[in-house]
């Protein structure tokens, strides 16, 4: 009976029930604890990770010590192990490949292995959790470079007459508005926001700002305003002055001029981030831009000083297919290029006295030059503490210059096609005419390596490159090179001494004669045998998680 009534007996059964239950609570705390101290760990060591890749991206130069450091720092050294891999980071590319080995890293991938011990657990035999985590960190370091950039002071005559060429029309520009072209610069990214606003683009990025058509108005409107904003209301003003002249000019997409490079992606620059280039050299390659492949003639009849008379003949073949003027890049992939050029400066000087007995009043010198394209593609960029550089690898334009007449028309724009070169009329009597040629070959000297500091680059500092030996005055070695003849219409006679008294007054005239080219050439962004380069901006990168 007792038996059957203690089996019937529910008093008590509570506490059997927590006694089994408080076994399956502390198996559940144990596994609770246990549990959270594997995720602490995890975001611990995920935390190391990301500050050691940070680390190693700033520090390219030893990225291994750098993030020894950091775990270091944060008491892992004992326990924990990392791997540094260095690459490019590809944001375009497929969310697998964004990572990838390169020869020029901008990206460190650094993987953290650290042991995490267990407590309850360790009942089952399990002392420790071995956890791995990964951080991907990278930084943009880019650089802005362009061709042909020097530029002193201009004669307003000078100037107005080349950018007349260009702009179809005439240009009345003062020395004063001249002046403040030349030495105002002009910030492209601030330039291209304010073009978007002039072609009423919303929230375009830059890119899609420079590859949309604008009219040279348009464009020179967008200048003068980033002008303005930055205090140079001298060369706003001149701008504003140029650009009713540039109406008849086609409209263009600016993408063959400027590239943005990664910063085309934005649609605003970061604060204090620039990319400086001047204003008038600026404004010449817009309108030959725009004009395209039309030949520009300048009649700059006394302009040049201790010349009787100048004309101008210029056209400028088509720039290289993505190649811009100008381009930001940060790495050289990319090639700046400048146009293959022709050119005939017809110039005459005052003859000499025995010259003038004979009736000869003036001496004719038309020197023709043909250049190939300079080149220029970034080397190397460093952004370290206080080690702020850029190099450029640089080959000058090659070409020639002659003493010679040569065709007009449709001949001397086509590039592709060679020149015939006749000996040119210095001397041109009723009956009698001097005839002369030389010619000077500048030969390359190979690509030149042309190194920027930070100091370089923030004072807009622009380097000169030579190619092949120099020669110390073209007017003056072509003077020492010069055939002379004497013709009778068709025939050639004998030096009477006439040939002679030319030959005399061609080489005191060279000084003159070189000056006037240097003008000429300066104004239209080449330079014989000679390349001008110029970093416009440095942008070092901040470091940042990207996976």
């Amino acid at each position: 009976m007792r038996l059957g009534r203690l089996a019937g007996d529910r008093r008590g059964s509570v506490t059997i029930l927590a006694a089994a239950s408080l076994l399956f609570m502390l198996g559940s705390l144990a596994f609770a604890v246990d549990l959270g101290s594997v995720f602490l760990a995890n975001r611990r060591v995920q935390g190391v990770a990301d500050a050691a890749a940070m680390a190693a991206v700033v520090d390219l130069s030893r990225p291994s010590a750098a993030a020894a450091e950091v775990i270091g720092d944060n008491g892992l050294a004992d326990r924990a192990t990392a791997s540094v891999d260095l690459g490019r980071w590809r944001p375009e590319a497929a969310a697998g490949d964004r990572f990838q080995a390169d020869s020029r890293p901008n990206a460190v991938r650094v993987t953290v292995e650290a042991a995490t011990p267990l407590y309850f657990s360790r009942v089952f035999g399990r002392n420790e959790v071995r956890i791995v985590r990964r951080a991907t960190a990278a930084r943009t370091d880019l650089a802005a470079f362009s061709l042909g950039a020097r530029l002193a002071a201009l004669d307003g005559g000078v100037a107005n007459a080349l950018l007349s060429g260009l702009a179809g029309s005439e240009v009345r520009l003062t020395a004063a508005d001249s002046d403040a072209l030349v030495t105002a610069d002009l910030d492209l990214l601030a330039f291209t926001g304010a073009l978007r606003t002039q072609l009423a683009l919303g929230a375009a990025t830059f890119d899609q700002v420079l590859a949309t058509r604008a009219t040279v108005p348009q464009a020179l409107a967008a200048a003068a305003a980033a002008l303005e904003a930055r205090g140079d209301a001298g060369a706003a003003a001149a701008l504003r002055r140029l650009a009713p002249a540039t109406a008849a000019l086609p409209t263009t997409p600016l993408s063959p001029l400027l590239s943005l490079g990664p910063l085309g992606r934005q649609d605003h620059a970061a604060t204090g981030t620039a990319i400086r280039v001047n204003t008038f050299a600026f404004t010449q390659a817009l309108l030959a831009l725009a004009g395209g492949g039309r030949q520009v003639r300048v009649d700059l009849g006394t302009l040049l000083p201790g010349l009787a008379r100048a004309s101008l003949r210029l056209s400028i073949g088509q720039h290289a297919t993505a190649s811009p003027w100008i381009a930001l890049v940060e790495n050289g992939e990319v090639v700046v290029r400048t146009g293959q050029v022709r050119m005939l400066l017809d110039m005459a000087v005052g003859a000499e006295p025995s010259l003038r007995t004979l009736g000869v009043a003036q001496l004719r010198v038309p020197l023709f030059v043909e250049l190939g394209r300079a080149e220029a593609r970034l080397s190397s960029l460093s952004c370290g503490a206080g080690a702020r550089a850029v190099s450029l690898s640089v080959t000058p334009a090659i070409g020639h210059v002659a003493i010679a007449d040569v065709p007009d028309g449709r001949d001397f724009e086509d590039h592709g096609r060679a020149l015939a070169e006749n000996p040119a009329a210095l001397v041109a009597l009723p009956l009698v005419s001097v005839l002369g040629s030389a010619r000077i070959d500048l030969s390359g000297s190979g690509a030149q390596t042309v190194p920027f500091t930070g100091g370089e680059i923030d004072a807009g500092t622009v380097k000169t490159i030579e190619a092949g030996r120099p020669f110390g005055g073209i007017a003056a070695s072509l003077a020492r090179r010069t055939s002379l003849a004497i013709a009778v219409g068709p025939l050639r006679l004998p030096d009477l001494g006439l040939g002679a008294a030319v030959g005399t007054t061609l080489s005191l005239a060279a000084p003159v004669l070189d000056a006037a080219l240097a003008t000429v050439t300066g104004l239209a962004g080449l330079h014989l045998g000679q390349a001008d380069v110029r970093v416009n901006g440095l942008r070092c990168g901040v470091p940042a998680l990207v996976g």
